[in-house]
């Protein structure tokens, strides 16, 4: 049954309805008006929504659950759920903080307030597994998947997975309301889908279909947000490339320390913000080709993450 006794009052249900009213919502402002958070919208009811996406994680702590993780189905396990809680707080308070236009003015204060959030949600969940968790098996790396995925199929949408991963971390600080918001959209879908796994009403493929669907979503809605705004679409590419291309192979690859590549990570800002954006202004702005197509329709389309890793998704 969908509807049990296992939610006192129905208190999660009632909010995480709310929540995905509200991202539709938010998709609307952004495809009419395009803006998600537009600046003649009254800042209180932004952030209140917005609070309620924090809620909602927060929330998931009045159900039970399974104490040991069920490595048959995608299921939500105490380890996956307190780090599901911790970035999704993550992007909620980043959110806010973007509405407000709260990091500092100066560049050096305001890349050390940004990894300093990243740092604290690094140093919580690497606590969390430590006390309830597997340094070995991880969400990604042990996630089931239907007997007829090859190898290759798991090693691609694993790839895929932790590529969004990884962007939805830089996305968090590159200080746009909507950057920082729409990563909650796979975040918290994960334990909907898993939820509704575990009651029996989706199959496995359809946990990865959806989700895998939820990271791409954002990417195609960036055509609303940039597609006027070059600077905006070449800084984007460039930080989401930082994301996938350094970041992630750093970490994945080499094993670097988690703290250490985010402030690799967090270095690309200076790059951009003081050379980057005045190879955009004298070189792509104005040329229309790149300007008006290629960028915000190749991101859209391609964005940083290899969509051929999708095809295993949609073909079996």
């Amino acid at each position: 049954k969908l509807i049990t006794n296992n939610d006192p009052f129905h208190v999660h249900k009632s909010i995480g309805l709310l929540v995905l009213i509200h991202f539709i919502y938010r998709v609307v402002m952004l495809v009419f008006k395009g803006s998600a958070f537009p600046h003649d919208q009254n800042m209180y009811f932004a952030i209140f929504t917005v609070l309620g996406h924090g809620i909602l994680s927060w929330s998931s702590l009045l159900l039970h659950l399974p104490q040991k993780r069920n490595k048959s189905a995608p299921m939500i396990w105490p380890e996956f759920r307190l780090h599901s809680i911790l970035f999704a707080s993550r992007h909620v308070i980043a959110t806010v903080v973007n509405i407000l236009e709260l990091w500092p003015d100066n560049l050096v204060f305001s890349i050390a307030a940004k990894y300093f959030l990243l740092y604290i949600v690094i140093e919580i969940a690497a606590k969390i597994t430590e006390k309830i968790g597997s340094k070995e098996e991880r969400t990604t790396n042990s996630m089931p998947y239907p007997d007829n995925f090859t190898q290759d199929d798991q090693k691609g949408i694993k790839h895929l997975y932790s590529s969004a991963q990884f962007n939805a971390t830089m996305h968090a600080v590159i200080g746009d309301p909507f950057l920082s918001f729409f990563p909650l959209l796979g975040i918290q879908m994960a334990p909907l889908l898993m939820t509704l796994v575990r009651k029996g009403k989706i199959k496995t493929i359809w946990y990865h279909r959806v989700y895998a669907f939820s990271l791409w979503l954002p990417y195609l809605l960036t055509y609303f947000l940039f597609k006027d705004d070059t600077v905006g679409i070449m800084r984007l590419i460039f930080y989401s490339w930082v994301a996938t291309k350094i970041v992630m192979v750093l970490r994945t690859r080499y094993r670097f320390d988690t703290r250490l590549v985010w402030a690799i990570g967090m270095l690309s800002f200076l790059v951009f913000e003081t050379i980057g954006i005045r190879f955009v202004q004298n070189y792509i702005v104005g040329v229309y080709l790149i300007e008006g197509i290629f960028l915000p329709i190749g991101f859209m389309l391609l964005g940083p993450v290899n969509k051929l890793e999708y095809l295993p998704l949609l073909l079996k």
